[in-house]
């Protein structure tokens, strides 16, 4: 278990390291852990059932991640 979190970890941080350019400046691992927190209390305990919700929460998150929009 601890090996896979290590691996996800490294694939986070290639992401973001990827994605650098696009983010803004003050994006941290900490704030990805925190969005797929979120992103799935949204999915698992949506307030109204059978909606989509969750993807308008998560254009709404990723617009505020965006360095033009910071």
């Amino acid at each position: 278990m601890v090996r896979s979190c290590r691996q996800g970890a490294g694939f986070a941080a290639e992401l973001i390291e990827r994605a650098h350019a696009r983010l803004r400046a003050d994006f941290t691992m900490a704030d990805l852990a925190t969005l797929t927190r979120t992103m799935a209390r949204v999915i698992r305990d949506p307030l109204d059932a059978g909606s989509d919700e969750w993807r308008r929460f998560l254009a709404i998150y990723v617009d505020g991640l965006r360095a033009e929009n910071a």
